[in-house]
Parts: structure tokens; sequence; C-alpha cells
């Protein structure tokens, strides 16, 4: 088997219709949201992967985003189930949601993500460090002989 190699890409972001002018699903309750997102990283990775074989796609997405991990590995099957992504995997990588406190300086990770404030001294003068992130981190590619 050709030897497996990992490459590095920007931040992901979502970059509007696809490239024959269909509008995405718009985000919301249930697995559109997910559905949406697969879309867009299967058209980033598609044309990152330069005729190679994409074994996996390495996903960092923060807490705050509101995106269910087992949904959006399903979702990912069905967006490659065919054409030139079949078969690869999407491992995501949860990011918890890390505050700096600027009262007591403390960095702490939010009890809850819906209350942001420092688990230290309780504290609501808190800065975000992480857990707004949507990013593909790399790819794991095949280049086939």
């Amino acid at each position: 088997m050709p030897e497996a190699t990992r490459h590095t890409l920007v931040p992901w972001c979502d970059p509007g219709p696809d490239e024959v002018g269909r509008p995405r699903a718009r985000g919301g309750d249930g697995p559109v949201h997910e559905l949406s997102l697969c879309r867009s990283i299967h058209d980033i990775v598609d044309r990152a992967r330069d005729g190679r074989r994409v074994l996996t796609v390495n996903l960092q997405v923060g807490q705050l985003r509101q995106v269910v991990p087992d949904t959006l590995t399903h979702c990912w099957g069905l967006v490659t189930a065919e054409g030139p992504l079949a078969g690869s995997r999407l491992v995501v990588d949860h990011v918890p949601v890390v505050l700096d406190c600027r009262e007591c300086g403390a960095r702490t990770t939010a009890g809850q993500a819906l209350v942001l404030t420092c688990t230290s001294c309780g504290s609501g003068a808190v800065d975000l460090r992480s857990g707004e992130e949507l990013l593909v981190t790399s790819l794991d590619l095949v280049k086939e002989p």
C-alpha cells in the first residue's frame, strides 16, 4: 500500500454556493446543519486533494459551534457515498470552551457551554480563548501509482 502523507490546510470557512451555483442547506435544527457543513467540507477537501485519494479528513469543532459529532460523521458518509471521496473517514476533534478571566487571570474550561463565567472566581469578565473552531486541520492522502 502506498505511504500516506498528512497535509495541513488553512482554516475552514463556508464558501457560499457550491461550484455549480446550487444553494447550500441552511443551518438550523436537526441534521440539516451538519449536512450543509459536510457539503462545504467536501468541496474544500476535493479541491485540496489535487487528484490524490483521501483516507482521512481531520476536523476540529469547537463546543460553541453546536455540531453533533456523530451526526456530522453520518452526514459525511452520505455526502461522500459516491465520487472521489468515497470511503474517506471524517475524524472530529472536539474543542472545549476555554476562557481567560480578566478578573483573576485564570485560564479555565467552561463548566457549561452556555455559561461563560470563570470557573475559578465566578467572574463574567472573560475572554473566549477557544470553542468556536470549525477547522479542517489536515488530510491523510495517498498518491496512487
